[in-house]
């Protein structure tokens, strides 16, 4: 995948895509569009057109070993659904993933490494679930608690794995407001997708308030797999462990997990 301006002979392909956008390789220098403004662009991949959009730049940064990296994030709801709905599209046509992450690069030792077995719980998440806030059950937790919850999101395809994990990442400041419907005490602090095969185990991690923790993954995973079923037309299916495993603050992160605590960038699934 690659990025084109109108006017810039420079293609620039796509290094990867995270919470904070599309992040794209400059390799050298070159007169762009100024930050902070919509502008319209193209995405390809290969020789052939992905989608138009309008794109604004948000960082032009230096990274290790000297090169220069673009972030752009899409400018409107529109331009965002735009985007998404065309990566569906072609990973649907090629059966392949468009997006080449540390997903895919992940050898299994290493998507394991320190994760809990799931113990199964099944519940029917498609067909919601709310929490009162009157009956809200962070009440009264302690404050140094950290607590852990995993889902297991099963798809058709290994490509539709690589699909699902990317737009989870995607899209963290999304789900994180998602989970604070369940209570205005949470706090998540990372999310952590690893695969294996047709298979995504998505690790949820929040600081303190475990009760409303659990409930709050438990609408956040309904969410996600009706986002996916209505949005994106992928057969899911979805099982939740069963109990969280807690820690203090002093405990160490899940391998390759990514902290909240940076700048969230996310967009919906589906509106903003």
């Amino acid at each position: 995948m690659a990025l084109e301006y109108p006017g810039v002979a420079h293609r620039m392909p796509l290094v990867r895509l995270d919470r904070n956008g599309l992040v794209f390789s400059l390799g050298e220098r070159v007169k762009l569009p100024p930050a902070g403004l919509p502008k319209p662009a193209a995405i390809v991949c290969g020789d052939e057109p992905l989608c138009e959009l309008r794109l604004v730049i948000r960082d032009v940064d230096r990274a290790v070993g000297g090169r220069l990296e673009l972030t752009v994030q899409p400018s409107r709801v529109d331009d965002h659904e735009l985007f998404w709905q065309a990566l569906r599209a072609y990973q649907q046509r090629h059966r392949r993933a468009v997006v080449h992450s540390s997903f895919a690069r992940q050898p299994d030792h290493a998507r394991h490494a320190q994760l809990r077995p799931l113990r199964p719980l099944r519940v029917p998440l498609a067909a919601g679930w709310n929490c009162e806030s009157q009956n809200d059950p962070a009440a009264g937790e302690p404050l140094d608690a950290r607590a852990l919850y995993a889902a297991m999101f099963t798809v058709e395809r290994r490509d539709d794995a690589l699909f699902l994990a990317e737009l989870l990442e995607y899209h963290f400041a999304e789900i994180d407001a998602r989970s604070k419907l369940a209570s205005p005490f949470i706090q998540l602090q990372a999310l952590e997708s690893r695969l294996t095969g047709r298979d995504v185990r998505v690790q949820f991690r929040y600081g303190f308030a475990d009760m409303a923790a659990r409930e709050a993954t438990k609408q956040v995973c309904g969410w996600i797999e009706a986002e996916l079923t209505t949005h994106f037309d992928m057969s899911v299916a979805c099982l939740l462990e069963e109990a969280p495993c807690l820690s203090g603050t002093g405990a160490e992160a899940p391998a390759n997990s990514v902290s909240g605590d940076g700048p969230l960038a996310g967009y919906s699934f589906s509106s903003k």
